[in-house]
């Protein structure tokens, strides 16, 4: 987990778990969430940010009082100064999770959707994937 912290290019001011599951997963790092928790409770203890359990429709997460590239390069044993996490950092819109789609037996189909999707927006990405076909009584256009 500190090494994928390392491998980032950009601090983050807010990780949630679900996020960092899916990038850990992505990595083939084999954590599960307990795992993952303990470790940023132990982050927490040591003073780079806090632990915040999810409650009432908002995800677990860990707001970051340092940077976490620093964090993550420093526990690899390289020579850095941790400086506090940006304060005027852009937030994500949205928490996406990546999903594959096996489109075809030779093609997969990468989606990044929100975790929190509903099925009212489900159903309207479902039908604009409708509009997308092509069909060969269609006129192709210049």
């Amino acid at each position: 987990m500190l090494d994928h912290f390392a491998s980032r290019e950009r601090n983050r001011r807010t990780t949630t778990i679900e996020r960092l599951l899916s990038n850990l997963n992505n990595d083939g790092a084999a954590l599960s969430r307990g795992d993952v928790i303990k470790v940023l409770q132990w982050l927490e203890k040591l003073g780079c940010g806090q632990f915040i359990a999810g409650r009432k429709g908002h995800p677990s997460r860990f707001e970051w009082s340092v940077g976490l590239v620093d964090v993550g390069r420093a526990a690899a044993g390289e020579a850095v100064e941790i400086e506090a996490a940006p304060v005027n950092e852009p937030e994500p819109a949205d928490d996406l999770l990546e999903h594959h789609f096996r489109l075809r037996k030779d093609l997969d189909v990468p989606l990044r959707l929100p975790a929190d999707l509903n099925g009212t927006e489900a159903a309207r990405l479902a039908a604009f994937i409708q509009t997308l076909p092509f069909d060969a009584n269609t006129s192709k256009q210049a």
